[in-house]
């Protein structure tokens, strides 16, 4: 704590024990407000930073200086501590003060609460202040000059409350940007011939972004049945906008955040997962620890300023505290975008008669942030048991697990798909060369469709993957190749081969080959795992439409 802040303490209390605290029920709700930043800073200081409340919010002289050394804490790093803070403070009864204002406050859902019986107070006392001023201009300036003061004294009071309550937007408050954007699109398409840009974040696989357009604010649904790579595709999604220079906040409410980091180490480090938990060498734990330097310092050499751990983890699983967590991250840690493992998992703010409705709750207070602040929310969510009955039916909008709020609430839906058609062609024909007997590798590789459903901002459709299960990674597919159509002898389809889709693989953001052969697909190919580089056409047939 600052000599500024302990002489603003000092000239609040005096010299005597921390403590004299005001009877009125609005000092009450104050030292309940200040209770609710300690027991819960994600939910309370979200809730206070939104509308603005800072130390003219209060009353107390306790309270008010206390609060701009709680929101110096919450800024640099989020942990509200009484003690540590009683210690900053340097004043006796401090700890015993802020204690109390915890007990008088045991949950902190109800801090938006507090802010507006405090807000409403503040209003009061600034419109009484004004009548006051109003009554002593009369009598020393004269009616007309007073009435004139007080007009715009009360127009300032208006603007407050509007910056308080968050204002209306025009389309004027747009206009700059939105031109701005357009004009840089048609530059950066037309003129400079780049056919990849597009405004918005933009996704690893130029497949996938071109259908997206660019990631734009709003809830983005990827949604699979269990065990199926929701994860995986996240950690890659979200590691190649890392390696772009996009700080993120990771929601990691399905596993340990330490599960989550080891994924994204054998990710870039391209090393087994499970090989390692059965005693991988010395060198497959190097790879790990390079893979895990990768994601630290992803993006640093990419922008100015870029910084270091690009992916923010989180455990927190309350959507109360979430939106907190969310906006602070938004606000002092320079995050763009935002992603949640899993959506139906997540808990509401009080009590609901169904988890429907628990869900749609859930969903409406993460879209409104991710629109209140102009960033993307990725959430995965699982598919509903009845489309696990016929693995071989392609998965709908109407799948989605437990809420039909998700699909429409969402900005974008995209599913992940394993083709029974395909995987039955994969095993009929492998795609890789027999050799050495390293057949068990290409089983643990997984062809998927990607199946954009629905898009708000741009086109739907598929686009063929391969999943690498040991490694936590999707790379794209031949998206341009064609299926093999077999007919009768009327010339009729009787049975499409879409197999040809996964017949090779496409570059990406990962480079994972290497002139000196070190490369994951130089080890794959040398040992006769994968092949895909140059595989055409899996069946090797005539491809016709």
């Amino acid at each position: 704590m600052g000599d500024r802040d302990l002489a603003k303490m000092r000239g609040a209390v005096g010299d005597g024990a921390f403590g004299g605290v005001s009877g009125d029920g609005t000092g009450e709700v104050e030292r309940c407000l200040i209770g609710a930043v300690l027991v819960e800073p994600a939910l309370a200081m979200g809730v206070c930073e939104r509308r603005g409340v800072d130390e003219g919010w209060f009353t107390l002289p306790e309270c008010r200086a206390v609060w701009p050394v709680l929101t110096r804490l919450w800024r640099e790093s989020g942990v509200m501590d009484p003690a540590v803070l009683g210690q900053a403070l340097g004043r006796s009864g401090a700890v015993r003060w802020l204690t109390g204002c915890m007990e008088l406050c045991v949950t902190g859902r109800h801090a938006g609460a507090y802010v507006e019986r405090l807000a409403a107070a503040r209003l009061s006392r600034a419109v009484a202040a004004l009548g006051r001023d109003l009554i002593r201009d009369a009598a020393e300036l004269g009616g007309q000059e007073a009435l004139e003061r007080a007009e715009g004294a009360l127009g300032a009071l208006r603007e407050q409350e509007k910056a308080s309550y968050g204002g209306f937007s025009t389309v004027g408050d747009f206009e700059g940007a939105i031109v701005a954007d357009y004009e840089l699109v048609r530059r950066r398409r037309i003129v400079e011939g780049d056919l990849k840009f597009f405004t918005g974040l933009r996704l690893p696989w130029d497949v996938l972004n071109v259908k997206y357009t660019g990631v734009k604010p709003g809830i983005h649904i990827v949604a699979a049945r269990p065990s199926q790579g929701k994860t995986a595709i996240a950690v890659c999604m979200s590691g190649g906008l890392a390696f772009d220079g996009v700080r993120q906040l990771f929601f990691s409410v399905d596993m340990h955040p330490r599960l989550l980091a080891e994924r994204y180490g054998a990710l870039f480090g391209q090393v087994s997962l499970p090989k390692l938990n059965f005693g991988g060498s010395a060198a497959d734990i190097e790879r790990l620890k390079a893979g895990l330097w990768r994601v630290r310092h992803a993006g640093a050499a990419s922008r100015e300023g870029a910084h270091p751990d690009n992916i923010l983890i989180s455990d927190a699983w309350r959507v109360d505290r979430m939106v907190g967590e969310i906006h602070r991250a938004v606000r002092y840690d320079g995050v763009r975008c935002v992603w949640v493992d899993y959506l139906q998992i997540l808990s509401g703010d009080r009590e609901y008669r169904t988890h429907k409705e628990e869900i749609d709750s859930v969903l409406a207070r993460l879209k409104q942030t991710a629109l209140s602040l102009g960033i993307p929310i990725f959430c995965l969510a699982q598919l509903n048991r009845e489309n696990g009955k016929d693995p071989s039916r392609e998965p709908q909008l109407t799948d989605l697990g437990d809420s039909g709020s998700i699909e429409r609430e969402a900005s974008t839906v995209l599913m992940l798909w394993k083709d029974p058609a395909v995987r039955k062609a994969w095993d009929e024909r492998p795609p890789l060369d027999l050799a050495l007997g390293q057949e068990s590798l290409a089983e643990k590789l997984e062809p998927m469709w990607l199946l954009l459903l629905k898009n708000q901002q741009g086109a739907t459709g598929r686009a063929p993957f391969v999943f690498y299960k040991n490694y936590f990674m999707f790379r794209p597919a031949d998206h341009s190749a064609r299926p093999v159509l077999t007919r009768d002898k009327a010339n009729r389809v009787v049975k499409e081969d879409r197999s040809p889709f996964f017949g090779k693989i496409r570059d990406d953001f990962l480079v994972l080959s290497k002139a000196d052969g070190s490369g994951l697909d130089d080890y794959l190919e040398k040992v006769g795992a994968l092949g895909f580089r140059g595989l055409e056409n899996l069946n090797r047939r005539e491809v016709r439409e």
